[in-house]
């Protein structure tokens, strides 16, 4: 769930010096309002919010 595992997760490689690409598309919680406040609190100084295509053509 985004506000659970996923959040802390990404918390934590950020705070292991990683820099997080988190998909938004690619996780999701019970409720949609939850989803958006986790993306806000992570790209708020943790992580950047982008989509699952995104990261593939980063990788390509």
């Amino acid at each position: 769930m985004t506000n659970l595992c996923c959040e802390s997760t990404a918390r934590d490689a950020y705070f292991r010096d990683y820099r997080v690409f988190f998909p938004a598309d690619a996780n999701g919680t019970i409720d949609e309002r939850m989803h958006v406040a986790s993306l806000m609190n992570l790209a708020f100084g943790f992580a950047y919010i982008t989509t699952s295509d995104d990261i593939i053509a980063m990788v390509r």
